[in-house]
């Protein structure tokens, strides 16, 4: 509270204090309600003993500050490290969109056309697939300017190279060449490798020569994958072709500017 929040004395007790007494409230609801009666007990004495740990830590804070950064530049680092668009976070936008937000519109489609007895369409891949990508992965960042719902919820936009504005045909290559050609790929050489490993009558030749030239293809995108990982690059190939990239939106507050400070300024900033 004191070193990284700049919160004074009072504020610091109060914030402690209130933190033991959920604590406490918690115990004593049974995890509100969840359980018919308490598992632990209320004791006054915690939360006596708790807040004067607060005040105690409030005090220490000015004797251990000079151990740590200044809080400046660990903005400063933060906001530098949110600029980028990693790959947990571009997974995790993938998520939200193809499989989430995709899987959903997907079975309503299939469930609408069932109701209204067109079973065989909805279990088509026109309806399964091809209709909420085009929908879900083309023309909504087309409409929001590059981003998806999932680019949307973490901030990340598809952009040209270097920022440029982004086109509707570098977007439909690049979303092509994902979502028509690599993740069916994936998914057909799935299939083809589980039929060889489990039906013997599968293995002919043609069979394993289909699975072979398929495998070249998935092995040249786990290796592409892998590549930009080890390299710390988050353009695969699909955006090098297409001359797109992501880029991360800006935070809507200003980036603080690092401020140098000598060990005694750091000293006394932390003592504040």
């Amino acid at each position: 509270m004191r070193y990284y929040f700049r919160r004074s004395w009072w504020q610091a007790v109060l914030l402690t204090f209130g933190l033991s007494l959920f604590f406490e409230l918690t115990q004593l609801s049974g995890l509100y309600l969840i359980y018919p009666r308490p598992y632990r007990l209320f004791d006054v004495d915690d939360l006596l003993i708790n807040t004067t740990g607060g005040v105690l830590g409030f005090g220490l804070t000015p004797l251990i500050a000079v151990a740590f950064p200044n809080r400046a530049r660990m903005d400063a680092q933060s906001f530098a490290q949110a600029d980028r668009v990693g790959p947990l976070r571009r997974f995790a936008a993938w998520l939200v969109d193809f499989v989430i937000i995709r899987g959903l519109v997907a079975f309503l489609l299939s469930a609408v056309l069932r109701w209204l007895g067109h079973a065989g369409l909805a279990a088509s891949w026109l309806v399964t697939y091809l209709v909420p990508v085009l929908c879900l992965m083309y023309l909504t960042p087309l409409w929001l300017h590059g981003q998806t719902l999932g680019k949307k919820l973490l901030r990340i936009r598809i952009v040209g190279v270097n920022g440029t504005s982004l086109s509707w045909w570098r977007l439909g290559l690049r979303q092509g060449v994902l979502y028509l050609i690599t993740l069916p790929l994936l998914r057909v050489w799935t299939h083809e490798l589980t039929g060889v490993l489990a039906n013997v009558g599968a293995r002919t030749q043609l069979n394993l020569l289909a699975l072979g030239l398929l495998s070249v293809g998935v092995l040249f995108v786990v290796w592409n994958l892998c590549w930009q990982l080890l390299r710390r690059r988050e353009r695969l190939f699909y955006e090098a072709w297409a001359g797109t990239e992501q880029v991360a939106l800006k935070p809507r507050t200003a980036v603080p500017t690092p401020v140098a400070l000598t060990p005694d300024a750091r000293q006394s900033d932390g003592s504040k």
